[in-house]
């Protein structure tokens, strides 16, 4: 059982892990390139309420004893790590919609906006050249592999 001068804490920190998670979510569905920078300060209150946790642990007057005082400082580590990781989601996000954001709107197409056929695609490089199996065995063969390029 937590004690009662960590559960306000914990509470705020519980409160504020789940409103990243959400906010996290909320990037990925709105592809939001800021959101990482606005998660972090956000997430800069958790790191805060960990240090105060710590602070109610290691204080004289503490008299709970040492297991309740690990059980919640291991509750404040999840917490302040969950918290991290909706912010490394969000980073993430950002960096995949600035990504999307600079592709080119004709990838696939000629000058003119029409499909790339086949014949005027670029020329494999010779990293793209994948060896191919060799032919079933109701085919003549040579024991040689064949290659697209």
């Amino acid at each position: 059982m937590i004690s009662s001068p960590v559960r306000p804490v914990l509470a705020r920190m519980s409160l504020l892990a789940s409103q990243l998670a959400e906010d996290a979510a909320t990037a990925i569905e709105q592809r939001d390139q800021l959101s990482g920078d606005r998660l972090a300060e956000a997430d800069e209150e958790v790191n805060t309420m960990r240090r105060h946790l710590f602070s109610i642990l290691f204080a004289e007057n503490w008299t709970h004893g040492v297991e309740p005082a690990v059980d919640a400082a291991l509750i404040g580590r999840y917490y302040e790590r969950f918290a991290d990781h909706a912010v490394a989601i969000a980073r993430q996000v950002g960096h995949l919609a600035i990504d999307r954001t600079s592709e080119p709107d004709n990838a696939g197409l000629t000058q003119s906006g029409h499909p790339l056929d086949h014949h005027d695609a670029p020329a494999a490089t010779a990293d793209e050249c994948q060896p191919h199996p060799p032919p079933l065995p109701t085919t003549p063969t040579t024991g040689q592999t064949s290659t697209s390029c």
